[in-house]
């Protein structure tokens, strides 16, 4: 697709749930393949700005599979040197969904009402809306930070509003 997808800045927001990929394999190409893919193309085609959604906990050497994929993701587009790599790392995301998931709806639930409580180191946690994340990544291509890879957690995406 490197012909048809052109564009100054690219916004990948594409996940799943292991539940939803049916094994690891499937979750992998959906969180790791498909994502790195549109990171090349978007290096390819001469991108300003790469923005990914990841997720709070990212981490290359997690032992939980969610979280180390989504930091073998944020580390192999680190290695693809962008002009400038904005990775927004969301805890639990607010927002409509299509199909109902009764555990994320009382975690959300949860979450929203010791959310005044979490502060400090805890900030990173709470809940965000899905259109505040979105807010923050178009604000975040369109300010160009000074660092050529830029994190942003719960407080960061707050600032840019």
């Amino acid at each position: 697709y490197q012909e048809q997808l052109k564009a100054d800045d690219f916004f990948c927001c594409l996940g799943t749930t292991m539940k939803n990929a049916g094994s690891k394999e499937a979750f992998y190409k959906v969180d790791y393949t498909y994502c790195f893919e549109l990171g090349k193309i978007a290096l390819q085609n001469k991108a300003s700005s790469f923005n990914l959604v990841s997720a709070i906990g990212s981490d290359i050497n997690s032992s939980i599979y969610y979280s180390k994929v989504k930091g073998e993701l944020e580390k192999a587009l680190e290695a693809l040197h962008f002009s400038h790599l904005n990775i927004f790392q969301p805890s639990i995301l607010v927002g409509n969904r299509v199909e109902f998931r009764l555990g994320e709806k009382i975690g959300i639930g949860i979450a929203q009402v010791i959310s005044p409580l979490m502060f400090g180191g805890l900030q990173k946690y709470k809940p965000i809306h899905v259109a505040q994340v979105a807010n923050a990544m178009l604000n975040a291509a369109q300010k160009r930070a000074d660092e050529k890879v830029k994190r942003y957690e719960f407080e960061q995406m707050m600032e840019l509003q």
